[in-house]
């Protein structure tokens, strides 16, 4: 698990949070918001990135408080967008295994 802080302006690029190169066991992301009374303007999306859809159709989910998120740690590339006015607060939970 993880209890990240991003700062103004503090961003994470695109990724997979588990590759084959990376025997790492992650299977599951799970992520948890923790910001009270976020909205847009503050930035800090997580972004899904898909090769099937143009950039501006890309989902984005804001980091609101209590907003879950759960995806494929081995498949879904994702990043987090600038955090713009304040310090933006996630848990990021990886669940381990290995398929059969």
């Amino acid at each position: 698990a993880m209890l990240s802080s991003y700062g103004d302006g503090a961003r994470y690029r695109a990724h997979l949070d588990s590759d084959s190169l990376e025997a790492n066991g992650r299977k599951l992301t799970t992520i948890v918001y923790l910001n009270r009374n976020w909205n847009q303007d503050d930035g800090g999306a997580l972004r899904i990135i898909s090769a099937k859809q143009r950039e501006s159709d890309w989902p984005r989910v804001w980091p609101e408080m209590n907003t879950v998120v759960v995806f494929r740690a081995d498949k879904v590339i994702h990043e987090v967008l600038p955090a713009r006015t304040r310090s933006r607060f996630a848990l990021t939970v990886w669940h381990l295994g290995y398929y059969k």
